[in-house]
């Protein structure tokens, strides 16, 4: 899928982006090791904040990570496999941009979020995909919306349920989930 001209933040299936996507032709970029090494420990930082545990019901799924932007944020074992360890969470970002990936939609399930601090996992997620914006956020998931509305709007940011695909560009953000 393609995906242009959109605005802010997009979570599909449990994932969380940031910025403006454009299909165009791509830049030469100078990555050093020392520098991205720098954000990743500083964005990593900003997304545990208060958080030690998170918990999703249901068996997550493994996110594969990869990139220079790339890193696992919260690592857990798949179906209780006590020799597997591999990334529940992860994000990404560009200079412009910034993504969460979780494993399994339940985390953003209202069930999780007083397991360990779930519920601070998804607020720190979005402030860090606002990257200090401050814009209306929309969710859809593709189900009842509104215990993340609710949630959002709790901790002072203005969440709308969105219905459709239609006029998004008025988010700075969208939570999206299916």
């Amino acid at each position: 899928m393609i995906i242009t001209n959109l605005p802010r933040i997009y979570l599909f299936g449990a994932l969380l982006l940031t910025g403006t996507l454009r299909h165009a032709q791509p830049a030469p970029v100078l990555i050093t090791a020392q520098s991205e090494a720098k954000h990743i420990t500083e964005a990593r930082a900003a997304l545990l904040l208060g958080v030690n545990e998170a918990v999703a019901p249901g068996l997550p799924g493994v996110i594969s990570v990869f990139g220079p932007r790339a890193f696992p944020v919260m690592v857990g074992t798949p179906g209780g496999d006590k020799a597997v360890v591999a990334p529940s969470v992860a994000a990404a970002f560009t200079p412009k941009a910034g993504i969460v990936a979780f494993g399994h939609d339940g985390f953003l399930d209202p069930k999780a979020w007083n397991t360990g601090q779930t519920k601070q996992l998804l607020l720190n997620s979005l402030r860090w995909t606002q990257r200090g914006k401050n814009g209306p956020v929309g969710i859809w998931t593709g189900n009842d919306n509104t215990a993340l509305v609710e949630l959002f709007s709790a901790a002072g940011i203005n969440a709308t349920a969105v219905k459709s695909g239609d006029n998004l560009a008025k988010f700075s953000a969208l939570v999206v989930n299916g």
